[in-house]
């Protein structure tokens, strides 16, 4: 078994262990699968006694009987759906919600290092688009292959209590279209894989084009920017074509092979009703059969597809969840609870990129009190100076004291919460004023914003 193989297992292992945590509707979710699949597999019985003993025999009160018969197990048949339906929309919903949230507090917890290495639009399109793609799956295709399962294995069952060649006319169909739909598959995976990612790369460009949408009106930009997001436009739009002609292909196959075996069953089923070995309810009974299972037949490539891209979607999710932060508290924190402020940077090397470093080996010294202005040329390593007192990033050599102590060995929070940091770029958060000002501090006093405010 491959890595990827391993890959998938491992995500579809760690799905099923979510899901057992909330075991009261995953048991509700099964019960009411398994009770619609017994259900609709009677219907089919139900109209074959209707017509063989009593439109048959022209007994009307036996027809009018298997008739109430059909409405009540339709009815309950309703019910078991409708159960079933809500049931793993409530489990699909409550998986993913823990799982956003996960995802959420995860990308909080991440070191500056990390967005650097991933785009946030991929981030976004993880958190919102994924965690839909998941949960849609769980409470529509996973249903639909549980439903399948147990409503084609009691439906060949009956059929093959009723005539054994015609069952194996349906039986070869349904593996046919089974090999068909496992070959769809695996050639639509990889496609859809891409997309997903090309999808990312879209979201990643129009983030980073909003954000910085001054940048781009202040250097017009404006066409350089539509053309990177056309050209991967194309390739996005190209992608999807790809797998809009492999489900063309494979998705006319299920329709010929049904429509085949439901001649091959009209014609050997009226020879085997024109001889007597088979009644025509029986016969009815047989097309009803196929007709329940034409549909999720025909939609199981689909379902295994959707499936799939479900996992490709929960698995990038799971890297964000697993992803630790490079920047973590010492086991033994140390806490500045009186800072006087002398910083040192004592032969501090760092970069970004390794084999770029913007920091060579810089030493300084600050003072209690003392005002120190650095000034250097775009990308000198102004910025990166302030990110690294503030632990944002570790030197790659070097170390940095703060009244003589390494702030690798100081607790993260409070280092922070005695460094006021204010950034080139101002960022306002989606909330009032007063919110702003207040965020590092909710506790604050409406005097003390109003102070915090004049400053």
């Amino acid at each position: 078994m491959d890595d990827a193989e391993d890959r998938k297992f491992n995500v579809l292992f760690r799905l099923l262990k979510l899901l057992t945590k909330k075991w009261y509707l995953l048991l509700v979710s099964t019960i009411s699968v398994i009770a619609y699949a017994n259900i609709v597999s009677l219907g089919p019985l139900i109209v074959r006694y209707a017509i063989d003993l009593g439109i048959s025999a022209n007994d009307i009160p036996t027809t009018i009987k298997y008739s109430l018969i059909l409405i009540g197990i339709t009815a309950l048949g309703a019910l078991a759906w409708f159960v079933t339906r809500y049931s793993t929309a409530l489990l699909s919903q409550e998986l993913v919600h823990e799982l956003r949230v996960k995802a959420f507090s995860s990308i909080l917890n991440q070191s500056l290092d990390f967005f650097d290495r991933v785009p946030a639009g991929q981030l976004i399109s993880r958190i919102t688009n994924d965690t839909d793609r998941l949960a849609r799956t769980l409470s529509w295709q996973v249903r639909n292959i549980v439903n399948l399962s147990f409503t084609a294995g009691l439906s060949l069952y009956y059929m093959f209590t009723m005539n054994f060649e015609l069952s194996l006319i349906v039986l070869a169909a349904m593996t046919l279209m089974a090999i068909l739909n496992i070959k769809y598959a695996t050639s639509i995976r990889p496609i859809y894989d891409r997309i997903r990612n090309q999808l990312g790369v879209l979201a990643s460009i129009a983030t980073s084009n909003l954000n910085g949408i001054r940048t781009v009106k202040a250097l017009t930009l404006e066409s350089f920017e539509k053309l990177k997001f056309m050209r991967e436009n194309e390739l996005f739009n190209n992608l999807n074509l790809v797998a809009a002609k492999i489900r063309a292909l494979y998705g006319n196959a299920p329709h010929l092979i049904l429509g085949i075996t439901m001649a091959l069953i009209i014609y050997y089923g009226g020879i085997s009703v024109s001889s007597g070995y088979l009644s025509i309810g029986e016969l009815t009974a047989f097309i009803t059969y196929l007709s329940i299972l034409m549909w999720p037949m025909r939609a199981l490539g689909f379902t295994i597809s959707a499936f799939q891209r479900a996992l490709a979607a929960a698995q990038r999710i799971f890297e964000i969840i697993d992803s630790k932060p490079t920047i973590h508290n010492p086991p033994a924190t140390k806490k500045l609870n009186d800072i006087k402020g002398e910083i040192i940077f004592d032969n501090v090397v760092f970069h970004y990129v390794e084999g770029k470093p913007v920091l060579k080996g810089v030493s300084l010294k600050v003072r209690p009190g003392e005002k120190v202005l650095i000034l250097g040329p775009p990308g000198s390593g102004k910025s990166t100076i302030l990110k690294l007192l503030m632990r944002f990033y570790n030197p790659v050599e070097g170390k940095i004291l703060i009244d003589g102590h390494d702030i690798r060995e100081l607790d993260i929070k409070t280092l922070r919460d005695q460094v006021a940091l204010v950034p080139q770029e101002p960022f306002i958060f989606s909330s009032t004023i007063k919110e702003n000002i207040a965020i590092g501090n909710p506790n604050a006093s409406f005097d003390d914003i109003i102070k915090a405010a004049r400053i």
